[in-house]
């Protein structure tokens, strides 16, 4: 299906930007940390703009292998810059910068409909400071296959992560409750937009 609509065109900026791919379901991995199963939509739109930012070093030949990232995820963190996001890394490297590959979903889509969640970007980038300063909810119990992928990356974990499997959960923020559950740099950028007080609140 994606091949279908790719083939269309080689350059992916004169692309039909409507509709959306399914991958498949919500993994046992993402279930682990209180993601519910539904789908998981990657909508046209958002392809093509991957595809067409200079800064992410993304192929289509890549994006056709995140659904394997997301079914069987090395590391998922939960978002720093967006509420209701986690970000997912796994075995896919960018055949260009030679650096991995993460996908951020989105958990909580606008719109009427709830049973879904999306694909909200893709990119490649260095993880080593991701890690450090991001929550992390799960690395993978294969401790055989976690440290390898640490180990050929260069990665190390930070020293509060001292189990693997599933660590912590996903944190959800409702703009219409008072009080939030967060990490302290969400907690940080709501304060500075007036939006909670020094206590959270």
């Amino acid at each position: 299906e994606y091949d279908e609509w790719a083939n269309k065109n080689s350059d992916p900026s004169k692309r039909d930007p409507d509709g959306y791919f399914v991958l498949g379901e919500v993994s046992a991995a993402l279930n682990s940390i209180g993601i519910a199963t539904k789908k998981i939509r990657f909508r046209k739109h958002k392809i093509i703009d991957i595809l067409t930012n200079e800064e992410h070093h993304i192929s289509d030949s890549e994006l056709k292998q995140l659904p394997a990232t997301l079914e069987d995820p090395v590391i998922v963190m939960q978002s720093k810059t967006q509420f209701n996001r986690v970000v997912v890394a796994g075995e896919l490297i960018s055949a260009e910068s030679g650096l991995p590959v993460i996908a951020a979903i989105e958990l909580d889509p606008k719109g009427q409909i709830k049973n879904f969640v999306v694909v909200a970007s893709a990119y490649d980038r260095k993880l080593q400071s991701l890690l450090d300063t991001s929550d992390i909810l799960y690395v993978d119990p294969n401790k055989k296959r976690t440290d390898n992928w640490l180990r050929q990356r260069r990665l190390q974990l930070p020293e509060l992560v001292t189990q693997y499997g599933s660590i912590g959960k996903v944190t959800y923020f409702n703009p219409n409750v008072n009080r939030i559950s967060a990490n302290s740099e969400m907690k940080q950028a709501l304060r500075k937009a007036n939006l909670i007080d020094d206590n959270g609140n």
